[in-house]
């Protein structure tokens, strides 16, 4: 029996000298590729509030008046009211408006940004735009194109680490996506650049 496990244990490591034979040599590098999505979506929170009224003269104001006044001025702007959504559950769920619930949010989304930026500079006693941002999810074209471009700046990479050992960079062996399909920007709404990664393994000669 001690001769058979003896046996035994000797054809396992001989198993794993030739699986290991079998494994190629490969480098794996991982590079970042930055772009501009093609297609941003834009939401604003409109607060409208009594709260947000300091002088007494304004404070006589009825909210009814105060959400009038805003809304005229969109409406001039040629913005189609209707576009505003009330979300009374976020509304209350405003921690800085603590003497009264006396107000509202409104959520407004638009692709245009010459219809944010009129939205944006509409000044009206008791309103205040409580957040801007910009977001965007890539179509099936800009997934492809990006990977593309950081796969080829991984292969340059490598091709550069190999070539210290005197050594060829071969296929793609694996790719592993650490881009974010979805994008946001949370501090302002200009298109910025933003940073997509990806880890490649390549075969080396």
């Amino acid at each position: 029996m001690k001769k058979l496990s003896i046996l035994c244990v000797a054809l396992m490591i001989t198993v794993s000298a030739h699986a290991q034979d079998n494994i190629p040599p490969t480098i794996e590098v991982s590079s970042t590729t930055y772009f501009v999505p093609a297609n941003f979506t834009y939401s604003i929170d409109l607060v409208i509030s009594r709260e947000f009224l300091y002088h007494q003269y304004h404070q006589s104001r009825s909210l009814a008046s105060v959400q009038e006044a805003y809304f005229q001025q969109i409406t001039s702007l040629g913005i189609d009211k209707k576009e505003f959504k009330e979300d009374k559950i976020r509304y209350l769920t405003l921690d800085y408006l603590r003497d009264t619930r006396e107000g509202m949010l409104f959520t407004f989304s638009t692709t245009s940004v010459k219809t944010l930026e009129k939205v944006l500079s509409v000044k009206s006693r008791g309103s205040r735009i409580s957040s801007a941002i910009a977001s965007a999810i890539l179509s099936p074209e800009e997934i492809r194109e990006v990977t593309t471009a950081a796969t080829e700046k991984a292969r340059r990479k490598a091709t550069m680490i190999a070539e210290t050992q005197n050594r060829k960079v071969g296929k793609v062996l694996k790719i592993v996506n650490r881009g974010q399909d979805r994008v946001s920007n949370f501090t302002q709404y200009r298109k910025d650049e933003y940073p997509y990664s990806v880890t490649v393994t390549f075969e080396l000669l």
